[in-house]
């Protein structure tokens, strides 16, 4: 049997630490930022918020810039894995947003917890720091800024957030892990 690497146990008692202590700053940051809007930055933000605009930069253009099906279909899993878990959190943890937001198609979707945006680019965050690696410090800002601007408007808490970019670059990292060691996709049969 194979012994747990000490710095995924270590790194991920950080992230755990940094979750439970997020709780306590929930309300603090909610205020703060309240206070800290802008019509600048609102539009700037306003636009980097969208989930369309996020799902074309970090799955549209990286699928057209990608060659290899095995890459295409891992960050394609990494999506729509990551979307899957957020609807199932959402629906069982049902956490009332700090600002009143309710989604015109999907109720459940109306929820904070985690936040979905932040699960999601952060589950495509390792795959494509190491599939397009030249273009990772981009990946990286990018998966960065949108979960800041989910509160930035409010409409989750720093829990929200934190914790969901954990589990997506959780996600994402295993998927990743699997992928590299060739047990993600099925050989093919000649």
């Amino acid at each position: 049997m194979k012994k747990p690497d000490s710095n995924k146990i270590f790194l991920y008692l950080i992230f755990i630490a940094l979750f439970l202590l997020s709780f306590f700053l929930d309300k603090k940051i909610k205020n703060f930022l309240g206070l800290a809007r802008n019509p600048i930055l609102d539009f700037a933000f306003g636009i980097l918020t969208n989930f369309g605009i996020v799902v074309a930069i970090m799955l549209i253009i990286p699928l057209l810039m990608l060659k290899d099906n095995k890459k295409i279909y891992t960050l394609l899993l990494a999506f729509f894995l990551a979307v899957f878990i957020s609807v199932v959190l959402k629906w069982m943890f049902v956490r009332q947003r700090p600002a009143e937001f309710i989604h015109p198609f999907i109720k459940i979707l109306s929820y904070s917890f985690p936040s979905m945006h932040s699960v999601v680019v952060f589950s495509l965050l390792p795959v494509l720091a190491s599939f397009l690696p030249k273009q990772k410090n981009f990946w990286a800002l990018f998966a960065f800024i949108v979960p800041f601007t989910r509160l930035y408007f409010g409409l989750h808490y720093l829990s929200d957030v934190v914790f969901g970019a954990v589990l997506g670059y959780s996600v994402g990292y295993f998927l990743l892990d699997f992928h590299n060691k060739g047990r993600l996709w099925m050989p093919k049969k000649h």
